[in-house]
C-alpha cells in the first residue's frame, strides 16, 4: 500500500520537474500525453528497482534505483545522458523537499 501512495506523490513531482526542465533546455517534442506515459513508466522501473534491491542498506539501493532512473529516464525521454543525470539530480531534490515538507506539515513535533 505505501508503493501506491509513494508512486501517487512522486510522478507529479518527477513530471512538474520534467516539464520545467523541457522548458528550460532538454525540450520536448512528443505529445504530452506521451511524455505522460513515459514518465510513468520511468518512474515505475526505479520504484520497481528499489522493490527488487531493498535487501541491500538503504543508501545502496538509494543510488542503485537512482541510477535506474536516469537510465531509463535518458532511454525512454531520448535524452543525453548528462540532461537525464540533472533531471534525475532535481527530480530526486524535489522529492525530498516533498517529503520534509510533509513530515513538517503532518508531525510538527519533530521540527
Amino acid at each position: 500500500m505505501f508503493r501506491i501512495i509513494r508512486y501517487a506523490v512522486e510522478l507529479p513531482i518527477t513530471t512538474a520537474v520534467f516539464w520545467a526542465c523541457a522548458l528550460l533546455w532538454v525540450g520536448s517534442d512528443a505529445p504530452a500525453g506521451l511524455t505522460l506515459l513515459r514518465l510513468a513508466a520511468v518512474v515505475a522501473a526505479a520504484d520497481a528497482a528499489g522493490v527488487v534491491l531493498g535487501w541491500l542498506p538503504w543508501v545502496i539501493s538509494l543510488f542503485i534505483s537512482l541510477g535506474v532512473f536516469v537510465a531509463v529516464l535518458a532511454h525512454e525521454m531520448e535524452l543525453d545522458l548528462i540532461d537525464a543525470v540533472f533531471v534525475g539530480m532535481f527530480a530526486g531534490l524535489a522529492k525530498w523537499l516533498a517529503v520534509l515538507a510533509l513530515v513538517w506539515y503532518f508531525f510538527p513535533s519533530l521540527s
